[in-house]
């Protein structure tokens, strides 16, 4: 089997298999015994991770409004300071409109995505996100 998954995705998966790593190995033992496997639960992430980003709007360049799993809404800013690194891509202002949400987290083209969580619990404390 070959393929890519982006890297939150992946992620995600790791954590689930890490979680039923028992039921796995049981369902590895029956099925190498040519036996039906038992069912395990599915990744859920989406009812866990109350901080997914469910909608993002750009609202000016450098600035996207966000709305998360939980009803919460806020503005993420990017300071000028802050594009360097992988971030100097988003000095372009049609590459910044590219926004889009990846398995709940804000992305662009290339895999490059900002930290949900860290993104909810900021403005959560102060409404927005800066970064500097």
């Amino acid at each position: 089997m070959e393929g890519n998954l982006p890297r939150r995705a992946l992620n995600l998966i790791l954590d689930w298999a890490e979680l039923h790593q028992a039921e796995l190995l049981t369902d590895w033992e029956l099925c190498t015994q040519k036996r039906t496997p038992n069912k395990i639960e599915p990744l859920r992430y989406e009812k866990l991770m109350y901080w997914n980003v469910t909608a993002v709007e750009p609202q000016q360049h450098l600035s996207l409004k966000v709305k998360f799993e939980d009803g919460l809404e806020g503005i993420v800013r990017f300071k000028p300071s802050h594009l360097t690194g992988v971030f100097e891509a988003l000095k372009d202002e049609t590459y910044f409109k590219q926004v889009f949400i990846s398995y709940g987290a804000v992305a662009w083209p290339g895999e490059l995505d900002l930290a949900p969580d860290a993104m909810h619990q900021e403005i959560q404390t102060h409404g927005e996100w800066v970064l500097e």
